[in-house]
């Protein structure tokens, strides 16, 4: 037999293919007569050209047996016999260079060699002839093939699946040596064969306890390893709760402007130690019962440095030459005595300037504090066991504010004060007498000492005392095991908010440092994604993990590895009033020794239990469901966005298939914005059905045009009372702060509009006596006295009253009567 070099065959044949006189044989394909018992085959022979196809197809059919003879290769099989096979007639075609051979008898399963011989056929054995099977089975019963006799195996050892540990394992192997080699007996420990023996069953031993370990963690209820607990949570769309630091607000007195670029950190239990420099200075040190909370929150970004100012210390409220001795529960803003250190009155334009500071939002909030013992003010704030409540100034973002701090003097005594308003009522009474105190300067703090670990490629020489280590990677990813306990940020229990711990990576590669994202996991991140899952053992350890290239991007080589995180655990933050008061005074002498926190801290939550995960994790699909199959479950995914009055959906035939068409109502306006409708649609195409189809678009918006008469009582100015109409029917607020009637957020689908309403809500206004008409339509309708107007399911009334937009709607009110 030759050996064939395929390649330089290739090139015969694409030659073969363009020359002007050689043919030869490409392929051949065989079919079978279209009947019970075929007695017919067609060979379907294939050449490069149509050379001498023409020619072949013109000869006598008593020569085409000799053309084409077919010979049964297989000697193995009713031997090497030539003629039993015969070509009876050829049947061409030219276009496509095809010659079909009709053939009989049909041959068995054997295999045969069909063999073309005539001129300008190319003598090359891979192009004159071709080896072929009439069928995979036979017909008949005298062609079934010899039987292959294989030697009998060896008998197997008898294996022992209850040996499980190391003695057990050695017994087994002793046993079958036995066995197996004839008056082999076990003698000294020291001999090769036992200590081999004794490193088997050891290896053994290891090998089964870790089969047995995987196989606990592939079950929910037997795994053990809460790493593994948590990625079966996640297959039921459960985020397991990792525990969260605890955070609470520091207030504290300082002499002098400061502006906290570095972090501060304050902590409990603090003792004095004096050093022994020639020098003598007092320093703080923490026992290891103490509690560290830092300024720095490193799961936020802060876009500005938090300040604080002597002028905001401890400020007094403004009596107004002594006629005002408290404040109400209730009460929404105060006067305060701006003073300076002396205790004398500041000049408007230094009140102005503490006014815009609260305006840039540098101061937001107050403690409110007070005590009914007056001598207690001579003594260190901290101390107060009174009332206190932390308040959020007016001028700080909030959806509330309605009023804004301003400086002003007092004409009688030509004293200055700042007038401050704030959100939340005041919650109890400033009694006479009580003693109280305003303080501006608050930190938000956040339990955590700050760590910092270093991890580098295995072989790089590292500076232990810098805790410096390795990395370790694998066709998996990059895993950095970190050797303390890392704190996470505040994350709602229930589930359905994954954990976000309080690492910062940066990756420095060269020249180049990055900061990487953390993740819940990385099987939706791809190759080029920064990011990294951070994974808490049974122990409260964390992992931080890598993608290997594939999921997630892969660490370069040589790279060095920061995580800078917080160390503590989380219960240990829950903290009693006024026991955060030491800190590092060295570092920041601007701070007098005064700071404190005014309330119990009991937001520190340890890890969630294996037995509440195993509970909750069966139930976790009921609590948010992560699929939309109903037109109800396409409106509950819709309406959980924070943009998202309401939603209605819909089913729509296409003409080819079924589409649901789901209409969104916005928050605060009419128009859905493109923003607004791209989130929808990426969260509802990896909820919906396979092969239904979802369309979003705007609410189908009905205009009405309203004409209301209503008699004024005599005491009020029609121009007066006309400004308060329009506004409680505006699409705004209320003189109130309330929604006003026709703000879009109290109106959605299907909502009908009744006299009634507009009725009662016209009644409640101060200073109408009745109403003498109310008429209404839709736009371009005429109009009725109808008691309402009929609005459809998917559709919503719109009444704007804007002059620029009438087609938004519009209501014009007719006003008699009133004083004159």
């Amino acid at each position: 037999m030759s050996i064939i070099d395929n390649e330089k065959l290739k090139d015969r044949a694409i030659t073969l293919r363009q020359h002007p006189q050689l043919n030869g044989i490409d392929f051949l394909i065989v079919t079978l007569e279209n009947s019970l018992i075929p007695s017919k085959a067609f060979l379907e022979l294939h050449f490069y050209n149509s050379n001498e196809l023409d020619n072949i197809s013109n000869e006598n059919s008593e020569m085409l047996s000799n053309i084409f003879p077919i010979v049964q290769s297989d000697k193995n099989l009713n031997g090497n016999k030539q003629g039993q096979v015969k070509v009876i007639e050829v049947q061409p075609n030219l276009a496509e260079n095809i010659l079909t051979l009709v053939v009989t008898p049909i041959g068995t399963y054997s295999i045969y060699e069909l063999k073309i011989i005539y001129q300008n056929i190319d003598p090359h054995p891979a192009f004159n002839k071709i080896n072929f099977k009439f069928r995979p089975a036979c017909f008949n019963l005298d062609c079934k093939p010899d039987l292959i006799t294989i030697p009998p195996h060896d008998p197997e050892p008898v294996i022992d699946y209850l040996a499980k540990d190391y003695d057990s394992f050695k017994h087994t192997m002793i046993t079958s040596m036995m066995q197996r080699v004839p008056g082999w007996n076990s003698t000294s420990e020291a001999d090769f064969d036992q200590v081999i023996v004794e490193l088997f069953s050891a290896a053994a031993e290891e090998l089964s306890d870790y089969q047995d370990r995987a196989m606990n963690e592939a079950n929910l209820f037997t795994c053990k390893k809460r790493a593994t607990l948590a990625q079966h949570a996640r297959l039921m769309n459960y985020y397991i709760h990792q525990g969260n630091q605890a955070h609470t607000i520091l207030v504290m007195n300082v002499n002098q402007k400061i502006e906290l670029s570095n972090i501060f950190e304050v902590w409990t239990n603090g003792i004095y130690v004096w050093t022994d420099e020639s020098v003598p200075r007092r320093t703080m040190a923490k026992t290891p019962s103490s509690v560290t909370f830092s300024s720095k929150d490193f799961s936020r970004q802060e876009n500005k440095n938090p300040r604080f100012y002597p002028e905001f210390n401890k400020i007094k409220l403004y009596t107004w030459s002594d006629s005002i001795v408290g404040l109400k529960k209730g009460t929404r803003s105060a006067d305060l005595a701006m003073r300076t250190f002396d205790d004398q009155s500041m000049s408007l334009s230094q009140v102005k300037d503490l006014q815009k500071i609260i305006d840039d939002g540098f101061i937001t909030h107050l403690l409110i504090q007070t005590t009914t013992n007056l001598s207690d003010l001579n003594e260190k704030d901290q101390d107060f066991k009174g009332k206190r409540q932390l308040v959020q100034l007016s001028n700080s973002p909030s959806p509330n504010s309605q009023n804004k701090s301003s400086a002003m003097i007092d004409p009688m005594t030509n004293e200055t004060l700042l007038r401050v308003w704030w959100d939340e009522p005041l919650s109890f009474n400033i009694c006479p007498g009580d003693a109280y105190l305003f303080h501006g300067n608050i930190l938000p703090v956040y339990q955590g000492e700050t760590k910092k670990s270093i991890f580098k490629e295995a072989g790089i020489k590292l500076n232990e005392s810098k805790g410096e280590g390795y990395f370790e990677r694998s066709p998996w990813g990059t895993v950095c095991k970190i050797s303390e306990p890392v704190l996470f940020k505040e994350t709602a229990v229930g589930g359905e908010v994954p954990a976000v711990s309080t690492v910062i990576v940066n990756v420095t590669n060269g020249l180049v440092r990055q900061e990487w994202t953390e993740t819940p996991d990385l099987i939706h991140s791809t190759e080029s994604d920064s990011h990294f899952v951070v994974e808490t053992d049974e122990a409260g350890f964390s992992t931080v993990k890598f993608g290997n290239g594939i999921n997630g991007k892969k660490l370069p080589e040589d790279a060095e590895v920061e995580c800078t995180f917080l160390k503590g655990i989380g219960v240990d933050g829950n903290i009693g009033t006024d026991t955060l008061v030491y800190f590092n005074y060295l570092d920041f002498p601007e701070i007098e020794h005064n700071c404190w926190n005014p309330f119990d801290v009991n937001n520190g939550r340890n890890m969630e239990q294996p037995q509440s995960i195993l509970h909750r994790i069966p139930e976790a699909y009921k609590t948010h469901q992560r699929r939309a199959v109903t037109l109800q479950d396409y409106i509950d995914r819709v309406e959980e966005f924070l943009g998202v009055s309401k939603a209605f959906a819909e089913y729509q035939w296409t003409g080819s298939w079924r589409t649901v068409r789901i209409s969104v109502d916005p928050k605060g306006g009419f128009e859905l914005e493109n923003g607004l409708r791209d989130q929808i649609t990426n969260h509802l195409a990896a909820l919906k059905l396979l092969g239904e189809d979802f369309e979003i678009r705007k609410a189908r918006y009905v205009p009405l045009e309203i004409e209301v008469t209503v008699c004024v009582n005599e005491q009020y100015w029609i121009e007066n009372l006309r400004l308060v109409v329009e506004q409680e029917f505006s699409t705004d607020y209320t003189v109130e702060g309330k929604l006003a009637f026709f703000n879009p957020d109290l109106w959605t689908f299907g909502q009908n509009l009744y006299t009634s309403q507009l009725n009662g809500k016209l009644q409640s206004i101060t200073g109408i006596d009745h109403v003498i008409d109310i008429k209404m339509k839709r736009k371009g309708e005429g109009f009725h006295f109808n008691d309402f107007i009929k609005i459809d399911s998917d559709e919503i009334l719109q009444v704007a009253n804007d002059h620029d937009h009438p087609e938004w709607g519009s209501i014009h009110f007719t006003i008699k009567g009133g004083r004159r």
